[in-house]
């Protein structure tokens, strides 16, 4: 009785094993199409990120031999509009506060 105890525990072990590497192999077959499309994925924002990148270099590059970019008219009236809006602002909430 032992040894057929013994004997029905192998067999049974052995199909387990066997039906994980059918299980196994089918994720295997299906996780290539699943692999593509996250490499593709993964390489498309690595393009992103590259442009990013070389985007920002170019903007914050230093070189001796470049010259300084003057800001245009209209930025220097913008930024000089919203420092006078941001001064009104911090000066009515302080009357308001009062």
């Amino acid at each position: 009785a032992y040894e057929q105890a013994v004997a029905d525990n192998d067999q049974r072990r052995k199909d387990a094993l066997k039906a994980d590497a059918i299980k196994q192999q089918h994720r295997r077959s299906a996780e290539p199409e699943d692999g593509d499309l996250f490499n593709q994925f993964s390489e498309s924002l690595e393009g992103d990120a590259r442009e990013i990148v070389a985007k920002f270099r170019k903007r914050h590059q230093g070189g001796a031999g470049k010259q300084p970019q003057v800001p245009s008219k209209s930025a220097v009236l913008q930024s000089e509009l919203s420092l006078k809006l941001a001064r009104r602002r911090e000066s009515s909430n302080l009357r308001h506060k009062k």
